[in-house]
């Protein structure tokens, strides 16, 4: 199943199901959904060249760059390398590009490389890849919920999700920050649901710098952190039923609420003596 096709089915995802932590937004982000970003891109990029790579070689390239010839006040003429496509080159006797696959820079290209080869050689990383169902569409139904999901890759042992980081020495952070955790138990026990109930996979991320110098870790969500993970998309279940009954969405705060401010905000000094 293409992602055009995954995004056309009926069911709650983790995108959208995650915007319950304020309702209201959740609200918004139906008629608005979040707008594409480089990072988001990249991530794209990497999931299929570890993934899919046969489909990441045909939906993607590097397109060919030419000198374009540019006048200046500062001389007759100006040279400086341009990607065939771009605005300086057809304006300089380039040509229109009509390659229907996504471009990448040369850059980009050089990273999702070096973060593909970073996990193919991570030993753990490899085991989870290996004899797995990859870009998975899962449908089920949880407490009367439709949801849907696409996995990263399972089998009947594991679930495990890609994710890049920007330093891995603060990758617990950004799982907290994220809601990684909550994700990885919906998926995981989607996976369950979806397969008739009758296995007990583990759930696993592999994080993937994308800057130098690209190190690679695979993470186990231990059954705390797995059990955390399901009483937060629960809850957010459980919210998102409360506001379609009462057809109202609240925002982060739904009363009067002290102003905390942090021990560094001035004045607030003197209160930690």
């Amino acid at each position: 199943m293409t992602w055009d096709e995954y995004r056309e089915l009926e069911g709650m995802n983790w995108s959208s199901l995650k915007e319950m932590v304020v309702p209201l937004m959740f609200l918004w982000r139906q008629a608005h959904p979040r707008p594409d970003t480089k990072a988001f891109a990249l991530g794209r990029m990497i999931h299929s060249a570890v993934l899919e790579p046969e489909v990441f070689a045909s939906d993607y390239y590097v397109p060919e760059t030419k000198t374009c010839i540019a006048p200046t006040k500062a001389g007759p003429q100006c040279k400086r390398q341009s990607v065939l496509g771009s605005t300086c080159c057809k304006q300089h006797g380039g040509t229109e590009d009509e390659d229907e696959r996504t471009a990448m820079s040369q850059a980009t290209s050089d990273v999702v490389d070096r973060c593909a080869d970073s996990i193919r050689d991570n030993p753990h990383a490899m085991e989870l890849l290996a004899d797995t169902d990859r870009e998975q569409t899962l449908q089920w139904t949880m407490d009367g919920i439709a949801c849907k999901s696409r996995l990263d890759m399972a089998k009947p042992s594991s679930v495990t999700d890609i994710k890049t980081t920007a330093d891995m020495a603060w990758f617990g952070r950004d799982a907290a920050k994220f809601m990684y955790h909550g994700q990885l138990a919906f998926y995981r026990d989607g996976y369950v649901e979806a397969s008739g109930g009758d296995i007990d996979p583990d759930a696993f991320i592999i994080a993937v710098e994308k800057v130098a110098p690209f190190d690679c870790a695979v993470f186990q969500l231990e059954p705390d952190v797995l059990n955390a993970g399901r009483i937060l998309y629960q809850r957010l279940l459980d919210s998102y039923v409360a506001c379609v009954e009462m057809g109202k969405w609240p925002g982060r705060h739904t009363g009067v609420v002290p102003l905390d401010l942090p021990p560094w905000a001035p004045g607030m000094e003197v209160f930690q003596l």
